[in-house]
């Protein structure tokens, strides 16, 4: 079978999106196939979904500053100045990830409020 299929669950909010996505992610890895799961709603949800207790969630990638920074070159101080905007990122799921069911999981988070900086 062909490799490196993505799909993208969007919609109207309490729809049943992370339902789907995690029913989905459970019965294509069961079919064998490599699935990487990521939780790009910044309600963070998706972990629960697959039945992951909270003590045992994925840091969200967005609270990993230092990270950014390094593979970005923006911090803190950085506004206005250039910055790389398609950073090595192919070996985060492997740091990052939990695995759940034979899926990967990875949590990218979100701003929790106004001027928390970007989530990209």
């Amino acid at each position: 079978m062909e490799s490196g299929l993505k799909i993208a669950i969007g919609g109207k909010g309490g729809v049943g999106k992370t339902t789907v996505c995690a029913v989905w992610s459970c019965l294509f890895a069961r079919d064998g196939f490599e699935v990487l799961a990521i939780d790009a709603d910044p309600s963070v949800s998706l972990a629960a979904a697959f039945g992951v207790p909270f003590d045992r969630m994925p840091e969200p990638l967005v609270g990993m500053k230092q990270l950014i920074q390094e593979r970005t070159g923006a911090g803190k101080d950085s506004m206005g100045a250039y910055f790389r905007l398609n950073p090595q990122v192919a070996d985060l799921p492997d740091q990052f990830s939990l695995r759940v069911d034979g899926v990967r999981l990875l949590v990218l988070g979100g701003q929790k409020g106004a001027g928390g900086g970007c989530a990209c």
